[in-house]
Parts: C-alpha cells; sequence; structure tokens
C-alpha cells in the first residue's frame, strides 16, 4: 500500500489523502500533515516544519544493561517520562531535554549510580513525539492540571 500511495504522489502527480492513526507511516509519506482533535483543526503545516517544532530539544541516552529507572528509588528522576526502549542489550531512553543543566544533572545520576554510560546524542523527533508534545501544550493552555 505504501509503494501505491507513494507511486500514485510522486509518478502520477496525484494529490492522497491519508487518514491514519499510524503517525509513523503519515511521517514517512505525507508532505503535509493536519491533526485534527475533537473536531478542531489544531494544526495544518509542512511534515518537515511540524518535526522542526521540537528540534534540537530531543535527546537519546543510551545506559548500558536493562534499566528501570522506577527499580532506582527516583534516583533517576530526570529520566522520569522519557520514552524507554530495548535495543541490542541496552536501554534506550529518549526524550525532552531543555537545557544543559538538565542534561549534565541526567549524566550525573548515570554516574553516581554506575551504570554504563554508552552513547548521548540529539535525535531527530518523531511525529508522534511532536503530536504528544502538542496535545500537551494544548491541555495546559485549557488550563487543565
Amino acid at each position: 500500500v505504501k509503494q501505491w500511495i507513494r507511486t500514485l504522489s510522486a509518478q502520477e502527480g496525484k494529490t492522497v489523502v491519508l487518514t491514519t492513526h499510524q503517525l509513523d507511516m503519515a511521517q514517512e509519506l505525507c508532505d503535509r500533515v493536519a491533526i485534527i482533535r475533537n473536531g478542531e483543526l489544531m494544526t495544518d503545516q509542512p511534515t518537515y516544519e511540524l518535526l522542526r517544532l521540537f528540534q534540537g530539544e530531543y535527546y537519546e541516552i543510551v545506559i548500558g544493561g536493562s534499566v528501570d529507572p522506577a527499580h532506582y528509588n527516583g534516583r533517576l528522576a530526570h529520566l522520569t517520562g522519557f520514552h524507554c526502549t530495548q535495543e541490542n542489550g541496552h536501554s534506550v531512553f529518549a526524550g525532552p531535554i531543555r537545557n544543559q543543566d538538565e542534561l549534565v544533572a541526567i549524566i550525573g545520576e548515570v554516574h553516581a549510580l554506575d551504570l554504563p554510560l554508552v552513547s548521548v546524542q540529539k535525535s531527530e523527533p518523531s511525529l508522534e513525539e511532536v503530536f504528544v508534545r502538542l496535545l500537551e501544550a494544548e491541555h495546559q493552555k485549557e488550563g487543565a492540571p
């Protein structure tokens, strides 16, 4: 189906309207994304512009072994709320870091617990992460706690 959509769009010059909850597919296939919440249009802009909204704020921190922050009784507090996956025997934490002080605090927490720090790098946010951040911002605007 993805190849068919690409062929229609690129080779035949057709406009394809893709309605999906699979944001990874939308990011891969769409030049422009509109996000609708409760029947209201939240945003409608080129995909690259949406992704650029939070570019530079996201980091990927890789720690050797299987790490569950809850196991450390708050001693990895700065990683709370980060998305965590397990890859190749490592724990990969991805999430927003607002400034260098926060990044240093995370590295300090990892070091203090003698956890093996494999890498720290800026990463590009996915469309799903942008969507969640937009929803959080909208939620805060509405005055929710």
